[in-house]
């Protein structure tokens, strides 16, 4: 008999389109993650490394790192990223270039980003 992934009840129910719902922790930690890139941005440190400018971090290696984290899809994120943009918008905050502000997010969001910032407020840089 196979083993089933310690994961299988989730990765079940996402592909029956059931229980994809974002965690309070996996909604937290994309937060931060969205944070950090703002202040590479600011920092002028967010962009594809290339010889000249090996320092710089793409925006594409952070979001498949956080793919290989949770186990959620590319357009997941992305969309999750928007939300969070949109989020920033509404709290009068700077966003990162190319996550363009949705507005469909979630009613509760507002408030976990500004808790977020409220605890980071260094990563939220004027950009």
């Amino acid at each position: 008999m196979k083993t089933l992934p310690s994961n299988w009840s989730r990765i079940n129910k996402r592909a029956n389109g059931r229980g994809n719902g974002w965690t309070d922790e996996e909604t937290g930690a994309l937060v931060v993650l969205y944070l950090t890139m703002l202040t590479l941005q600011s920092d002028g440190k967010l962009g594809r490394p290339t010889k000249a400018s090996p320092s710089m971090v793409s925006k594409a290696s952070m979001v498949k790192a956080f793919m290989l984290d949770t186990g959620r899809s590319k357009g997941s994120v992305e969309t999750k990223l928007m939300n969070i943009s949109a989020s920033m918008v509404a709290l009068g905050l700077p966003t990162v270039t190319g996550y363009k502000a949705l507005a469909n997010r979630s009613k509760g969001l507002d408030g976990v980003v500004a808790g977020i910032v409220a605890a980071h407020p260094a990563k939220v840089g004027a950009s």
